[in-house]
């Protein structure tokens, strides 16, 4: 199992961040909804524009606990 943390508000247009998606490179992402910019989960950094990018912390599950660590 993997785990990703990232602040899911939209940077461009103040929308939240959702729909889980994987592209053909095996990029797992997020999408925001109504603007359409990709958000690599691993690193933050949207596909569609390289001047932008999403805060992400380290993540770890604990037994039934998530613990993230926020840097």
């Amino acid at each position: 199992m993997r785990l990703f943390f990232v602040h899911f508000f939209g940077l461009i247009g103040g929308t939240t961040v959702s729909d889980d998606k994987q592209t053909g490179k095996e990029i797992l992402y997020v999408a925001s909804p109504i603007y359409k910019q990709r958000f690599n989960l691993a690193t933050g950094q949207c596909l569609d524009d390289e001047n932008v990018k999403l805060t992400t912390h380290d993540v770890e599950l604990d037994g039934t606990n998530v613990i993230v660590t926020y840097t």
